[in-house]
């Protein structure tokens, strides 16, 4: 008996709700900062954030005791913005290949691929654009690569965070804030003539200047440092012959042990190769390998629901619209929606290497 074709759209339906709550980002950073609970959910188009490079009052000597204190409030907070980006994945299943199925198994292998497959790249476009802000119609979403810029309102551009500059030379503006316009408003940075001789060196100077750079209660310091795949090939030949914090590389293993990174000089953060980041899509120093190293509690994300130009979303993080017949067309258009955008909120307490593909 033929399958009707609201059948098929129930069926697909499920499928894609089904991918919306268990199909993980592919990305470890992104887990981090999602199961940290720095993901918001807002009604309007934009976010406003506060940075507070000192603290709110003032400190009195007392060497005699009854001093005058110097009271009020130090008004030295600036804000900062950020503006939701969307996106929309879109495909088309062909009523004819649905009737060709050879049968009832054959229909479900099909239609789960489609909604399987165009999850996975849907959300791998988005870290692909997050690290290299070079995805074609994704560029409504922050990248960290200051060489690039991205544009969620669709009418004025905003440069990528991370810039190869020294913390004082940095002249950037990030989320509507210029660079060095108030205290620690920067990023830490480092570049690597050749990896054999000064890489690690840089390297934990960076990480240990992001560390020691202010307080952040909420922060437990860099955990991701995500890097070119060359940046971690020369730090596995490295430390080949080393004992890092208990952890000894014995061979190379499998590739998906791989993404899991390697400790980074006995502390908590790990050197994770991405397999999205490209250097042949850079220029200048960025070309020569790159290294972001992320605090997790300095970051977060934002998405909506609700009517946003014009669509209804159910839901904005990688949600989905119900499939409908397209009019005078045999084919059932099927949709994933994504109403998001990231923003960090001490650039001091992260950090951009250069470099580290120079052998």
């Amino acid at each position: 008996m033929a399958l009707k074709t609201a059948d098929v759209i129930s069926a697909i339906e499920d499928l894609q709700a089904e991918n919306t709550k268990t199909f993980e980002i592919p990305d470890t950073f992104f887990d981090k900062v999602i199961t940290g609970q720095n993901m918001e959910k807002m009604e309007g188009s934009h976010i406003e954030f506060v940075i507070t490079p000192t603290g709110p009052g003032q400190i009195t000597s007392h060497p005699n005791g009854p001093e005058i204190l110097r009271g009020g409030l130090r008004e030295n907070s600036v804000r900062a913005n950020e503006f939701l980006g969307m996106a929309s994945y879109v495909y088309d299943i062909d009523e004819k290949q649905i009737r060709r199925m050879g049968g009832k198994n054959d229909l479900v292998k099909l239609l789960k691929q489609y909604p399987d497959n165009g999850m996975i790249e849907f959300k791998q476009a988005l870290i692909r654009q997050f690290y290299m802000g070079t995805e074609d119609q994704m560029d409504t979403f922050v990248t960290l690569n200051g060489q690039q810029t991205y544009n969620p309102e669709g009418n004025v551009s905003r440069a990528g965070i991370f810039e190869a500059a020294a913390p004082a030379a940095q002249s950037g503006v990030v989320h509507g804030l210029a660079k060095n316009s108030v205290r620690g408003w920067n990023h830490q940075y480092q570049h690597i003539g050749s990896f054999r001789t000064e890489g690690v060196a840089k390297l934990r100077q960076a990480f240990y200047e992001a560390e020691m750079s202010g307080v952040n209660p909420d922060s437990k310091g860099i955990t991701d440092m995500v890097c070119d795949q060359q940046t971690f090939f020369n730090y596995v030949q490295w430390a080949q012959d080393r004992v890092i914090a208990n952890d000894t590389p014995k061979g190379d293993g499998s590739p998906y042990e791989a993404l899991k990174g390697m400790p980074f000089l006995g502390t908590s953060a790990r050197l994770i190769p991405s397999p999205f980041i490209d250097l042949s899509q850079f220029s200048g120093l960025f070309a020569e390998g790159v290294i972001y190293g992320l605090d997790p509690a300095t970051w977060n994300f934002f998405t909506a629901d609700g009517e946003h130009d014009g669509l209804a979303l159910e839901e904005g993080w990688f949600g989905h619209e119900r499939p409908f017949r397209m009019p005078d067309q045999r084919v059932i258009r099927c949709m994933y929606l994504l109403a998001f955008n990231a923003y960090c909120t001490d650039l001091r307490k992260n950090f951009l290497v250069t470099g580290g593909a120079n052998p």
